[in-house]
């Protein structure tokens, strides 16, 4: 059985083992490339899906921001971004942290700054 992916409503409906899942778009914390399957990190765990980052990115809604090419994240879950020697990492409120890739870094905090209002300290 294939897994089928719905985005509809505020909410994203899926199939796992045979099973079929409903939850909140905003219960997803990040999306993680681990080809061929995407990793979903909600809340209270995880679940795998055999999709790609460009089949669901363009589905998510604006609080999710794509921070290097097999990250997806939702801007709600930041808990703060910091600056190691050679990389800029951001910390999710689930204690995971995901490097930011260079490409995309001015675009990732200038989008978390203002979701924040400007008062996301980045150290």
């Amino acid at each position: 059985m294939k897994d089928i992916l719905l985005f509809k409503e505020g909410n994203f409906i899926f199939t796992y083992k045979k099973s079929l899942y409903k939850y909140q778009i905003s219960l997803i914390e990040v999306v993680v490339c681990d080809k061929p399957y995407l990793e979903f990190y909600i809340q209270n765990g995880f679940f795998l899906l055999k999709e790609t980052i460009k089949s669901i990115i363009d589905k998510l809604p604006f609080s999710f921001i794509q921070i290097s090419r097999k990250v997806v994240i939702n801007i709600n879950c930041v808990k703060n971004i910091t600056k190691t020697k050679n990389m800029h990492e951001i910390q999710m409120t689930n204690k995971r942290t995901y490097e930011i890739s260079k490409r995309r870094y001015k675009k990732v905090v200038a989008l978390v700054m203002e979701h924040y209002n400007k008062n996301m300290i980045i150290a």
